[in-house]
């Protein structure tokens, strides 16, 4: 790949990345919103306990789709942050690292999404692969489960 190809192979995943965050974020939400409408519409029955324990199990529901909705729009003001305009020397967010055949993209850890016929592994700057490669350069190796890793590009 040349320089071109490699910038519009990373917006291309980068692009790709914001679409699945935001759609996390829009299914979280309506998740969150429908769990408080169930919560809001239990009503009260001559059995107090059902309908305490019906609200409580929605307002878990709720807050459990809440957490979800605050974790994937962090993730997405993050992805929206990395600058992809670049070819970077060492693997830091934004960076894309071959190693052998696989391809690893440090931004949010969205696991792996095949992009352009070619699966790549997001992953998060704080997950243990992503320390592991950190700052890490072409040529350079390292440990990861017991075995060893060459990276052979960065861009």
């Amino acid at each position: 790949m040349d320089m071109q190809e490699k910038l519009k192979f990373k917006q291309a995943v980068k692009k790709i990345g914001l679409a699945i965050l935001e759609e996390r974020v829009k299914t979280a939400q309506i998740a969150m919103q429908q769990a408080q409408e169930s919560a809001n519409q239990e009503e009260k029955s001559s059995a107090g306990d059902k309908y305490e324990t019906g609200r409580a199990m929605s307002q878990n529901e709720r807050d459990r789709n809440a957490r979800q909705f605050e974790l994937a729009k962090r993730e997405l003001l993050y992805l929206q942050s990395l600058n992809v305009d670049v070819i970077y020397q060492s693997f830091e967010p934004g960076a894309v690292a071959l190693c052998g055949e696989q391809y690893y993209f440090l931004s949010a850890g969205l696991g792996a999404v095949a992009i352009e016929q070619q699966k790549i592994l997001w992953i998060s700057p704080q997950a243990p692969l992503g320390l592991a490669m950190r700052n890490k350069r072409a040529g350079d190796s390292f440990e990861f489960k017991k075995n060893t890793v060459d990276i052979i590009a960065i861009f």
